[in-house]
C-alpha cells in the first residue's frame, strides 16, 4: 500500500458516511493507479468527488487528482 498522501476537493464529501469515506481513502493508497502515479513522482491524491460512473467507465469510480509540489502528474479513475 502506498504512503501517498490523500485528500478531497470538497472536504464534506461522505462527511456523514465516515466508513464509505475511508474505505475510498483505503482504495486509492492500495489502487494499482497510485503505484503508477507516485513511480511518476506524485506526492498527493485529491479525490475529485465521490463514487461514480461516467459514459466511458461504466464501473463505480472514483475520480482522482495526483500531483506533485501542486503541480499536475496525471488523473485516473481508481475502481471500487
Amino acid at each position: 500500500m502506498s504512503s501517498i498522501k490523500t485528500s478531497w476537493s470538497d472536504p464534506n464529501t461522505y462527511k456523514n458516511d465516515p466508513t464509505t469515506k475511508a474505505k475510498c481513502e483505503q482504495a486509492v493508497k492500495s489502487a494499482s493507479e497510485t503505484t503508477s502515479a507516485v513511480k511518476r513522482g506524485a506526492t498527493d491524491a485529491i479525490i475529485k468527488g465521490g463514487i461514480h460512473q461516467s459514459p466511458s467507465d461504466s464501473k463505480n469510480h472514483l475520480t482522482v487528482e495526483y500531483k506533485k509540489n501542486g503541480t499536475h502528474v496525471t488523473t485516473k479513475h481508481v475502481h471500487t
